[in-house]
């Protein structure tokens, strides 16, 4: 990782990460302190968090590589010593950074409100918190990975966040169209945000841990196809 190019990738993002993430922190502030955590599991965790995060996702790994390229940017960076892997890689690294914080933040927020609601914290509740953000976190890693392998193999934003958006866009989708039509409930298998088992997380399901993990691999693994397709890749001048 370069630590320079780390920086100016923070200063360069910082306002619609700054904006999401206290966005989501004042929701779940504002529900933790009226809503029992099983009712903020339904009605933000079950579906407006994954739009949250496939807005910032889609957004900001369009920006890291794809918009770089196209600006012409990314030319004047590869000019200096630092090597073309340590640009992806710093790239890379700070998304995986931003969504770790993102989702810490948001279950620090949650815990903090629901102990001082009026029911407060019941026994099993900081868990459950925990494991949902971290949830969100590892279904973050394989959204942004189909992202950031678009933003790093196009050359435009449009290309990029238009693939992008459209795989992400399409997890989010299906499970809607399967829940409200038995002709396509096959769609919800389709899915990476299936993995993503809010119910499991409540009932305290060890699977849950494992199809966390799947997400997680797919992400990591959607990096590091990322990384060497950009590596190898012809860039135009």
């Amino acid at each position: 990782m370069n630590t320079a190019l780390f920086k100016q990738t923070v200063k360069e993002n910082c306002g619609l990460w700054l904006a999401m993430t206290v966005l989501q922190g004042l929701m779940l502030f504002g529900m933790g302190m009226n809503a029992s955590v099983a009712m903020s599991a339904i009605s933000y965790y079950n579906m407006l968090s994954e739009i949250f995060l496939a807005i910032y996702v889609v957004i900001t790994a369009s920006g890291l590589i794809a918009a770089k390229v196209e600006r012409g940017t990314m030319v004047y960076v590869l000019s200096t010593p630092i090597k073309r892997s340590k640009v992806v890689m710093t790239q890379a690294i700070y998304l995986i950074v931003s969504l770790f914080l993102m989702f810490l933040i948001s279950a620090v927020c949650h815990i903090i409100a629901t102990s001082l609601s009026a029911g407060g914290l019941l026994e099993g509740d900081v868990s459950k918190i925990l494991f949902l953000n971290l949830g969100l976190f590892a279904l973050g890693l394989a959204y942004s990975g189909i992202c950031f392998l678009a933003s790093s193999i196009f050359n435009t934003t449009k290309q990029s966040s238009g693939l992008g958006g459209a795989i992400v866009g399409a997890q989010i989708i299906f499970p809607i169209v399967a829940m409200f039509s038995a002709n396509y409930a096959f769609l919800k298998y389709l899915t990476l945000s299936t993995l993503f088992d809010i119910q499991e997380v409540m009932a305290g399901d060890d699977w849950f841990l494992l199809k966390m993990a799947i997400l997680a691999a797919v992400g990591l693994v959607l990096y590091g196809v990322s990384i060497v397709a950009f590596k190898e890749r012809d860039l135009p001048l």
